[in-house]
């Protein structure tokens, strides 16, 4: 009937106008990573959590898996409600405050972030009848330089096939270099009775049963360190 091909029309609307939305969010979605390593990173966008004819009162909603784009750990995510199609006004936290704003809708807003995966989802618990078919959702999320820096820093990680050794043995001590280049390595022990080890990593043990430090440095740089402990026996 006409009124039935009426509802399937303002359906397809629906869906062209959600499809729409994710394009523009996906299209919104900034990054002011600064070139420098060191610095905070932020990032943007918009979602539309679609609620539906009339949403009941303490119904929750859930946007799609998104990516915030500034990598995987620790980063922090906020979600608040567009008032505006152009994002100039947008309410983060209770839309209660707010409640004699007629174009606020009100609704509980969280964010659960994986850090794993570098994405979040929104979710919302309206505290109303939601008067409206869908929610624009705009997010934040910050990554702190102290977050940005971290995983990055430049550091040694000492390898040896074996941890135990008889007295007097002989093992290969190596390093594997972590977020930087290949670079001579000076090697050390903790004092004259640890036993010896030459510019190869060639381990010698003492003839003494113990436990000893096995040291190692970056040639141009003393900051870069790493040790390890092997286990003499008898």
């Amino acid at each position: 009937t006409n009124g039935q091909l009426q509802l399937e029309n303002e359906a397809l609307r629906d869906k062209v106008k959600i499809l729409s939305h994710r394009i523009e969010a996906q299209q919104s979605l900034t990054h002011s990573n600064n070139e420098n390593d060191g610095a905070a990173k932020v990032s943007s966008g918009e979602t539309i959590i679609t609620v539906g004819v009339g949403g009941k009162i303490g119904k929750r909603f859930f946007s799609k898996e998104i990516s915030h784009g500034l990598g995987l750990g620790n980063v922090a995510v906020t979600a608040g409600l567009a008032l505006d199609s152009e994002g100039e006004e947008c309410v983060y936290g209770s839309g209660e405050i707010f409640d004699e704003d007629k174009k606020s809708v009100s609704a509980e807003f969280a964010v659960k972030v994986n850090h794993r995966t570098g994405t979040f989802i929104i979710g919302i618990r309206l505290l109303q009848t939601s008067p409206v078919y869908e929610i624009p959702v705009k997010w934040t999320a910050y990554r702190s330089a102290e977050e940005t820096t971290k995983g990055k820093e430049k550091k040694l990680i000492i390898d040896c096939s074996a941890r135990t050794v008889q007295a007097m043995e002989s093992v290969y001590f190596s390093v594997k270099f972590v977020n930087m280049e290949e670079t001579d390595i000076v090697w050390s022990v903790e004092n004259e009775k640890s036993g010896t080890i030459n510019d190869n990593g060639y381990y010698t043990a003492p003839n003494t049963p113990g436990v000893y430090e096995v040291r190692a440095k970056c040639r141009y740089d003393d900051s870069i360190t790493a040790s390890a402990f092997i286990v003499v026996k008898e």
